[in-house]
């Protein structure tokens, strides 16, 4: 790997773990580096203010939006013709922007004042519509930034490559996106999460189409990434076709899901109860 700088841009052909193994030293590094850095992050975000919060959400979101414009930009000036496997339309990518509505929609629900004051302002966890973007944020954005930073598909860059650094920085703040409304409050809801579901259906269906059309694997529908869980579902349900992988991704999308959303249930009914 002499050959690549701090700028270069390897196609998917190139052999993964060719840049650094997983769960090799660096890749446990970089994770103690990003545990430590949220960690941090939402002790803040918890002890802030109502306002505070809702522009360190902003920020935060902001932060996520130029990172992924300045990788496109890095991408366009370096290769020629641009490579359309890298629009941002994997799960991580749509969360970008998932992120951005949830911080910045106009947050005056019809039922309150059209003025209303500094104290009666929503923060980005309690707001009308926050729902559903929060709903997504928790029961996908959480798990997809996860899963990519313990199983990254980009171990065929060096650690010290920018495009490494910009997948280790950007699944790291996506990460931080639900963990932070966690942290200020927000409570998910398991009554919302037919509709999260819905929305992953939907936005799925489209992607299947734009695959088939650009030959591309957005969102791993059209074939398992190497070096990922997807890989080891291929090779478990490989003998129901070359996309039976998507069944155990779906089974454990629901393990997880059961996971993340059971202990809130079980609060809940004990809070009935009191």
């Amino acid at each position: 790997m002499s050959h690549v700088t701090f700028w270069t841009f390897l196609r998917d052909q190139t052999e993964y773990g060719s840049g650094f193994a997983t769960f090799g030293m660096e890749h446990r590094l970089f994770l103690a580096f990003i545990v430590l850095g949220l960690y941090a992050a939402c002790v803040l975000y918890h002890h802030a203010s109502g306002p505070v919060r809702t522009n360190v959400f902003r920020i935060w979101t902001v932060i996520t939006l130029s990172l992924e414009v300045l990788r496109q930009i890095v991408i366009i000036a370096a290769v020629h013709p641009y490579p359309v496997t890298e629009l941002p339309l994997n799960l991580c990518g749509l969360f970008v922007f998932v992120g951005v509505i949830h911080a910045f929609k106009p947050n005056i629900s019809p039922k309150k004042s059209a003025r209303p004051t500094v104290s009666d302002r929503p923060t980005v966890s309690d707001r009308p519509w926050s729902e559903i973007t929060g709903e997504l944020l928790y029961c996908l954005g959480l798990p997809a930034a996860l899963s990519a930073l313990l199983t990254p598909d980009w171990t065929r860059y060096p650690v010290l490559n920018f495009h490494s650094l910009h997948a280790f920085i950007i699944h790291g703040l996506l990460l931080g996106t639900p963990l932070l409304l966690l942290a200020g409050g927000w409570k998910p809801n398991f009554k919302n999460l037919w509709k999260a579901a819905a929305c992953l259906g939907v936005t799925a269906m489209l992607l299947a189409i734009i695959n088939s059309i650009l030959h591309t694997n957005f969102m791993f529908l059209s074939w398992p990434a190497k070096g990922t869980l997807l890989e080891l579902f291929d090779n478990w349900f490989g003998a129901l076709g070359s996309h039976g992988y998507l069944l155990g991704l779906g089974l454990l999308l629901i393990t997880i899901w059961i996971i993340m959303y059971l202990p809130w249930i079980i609060a809940d009914l004990q809070k009935k109860k009191e």
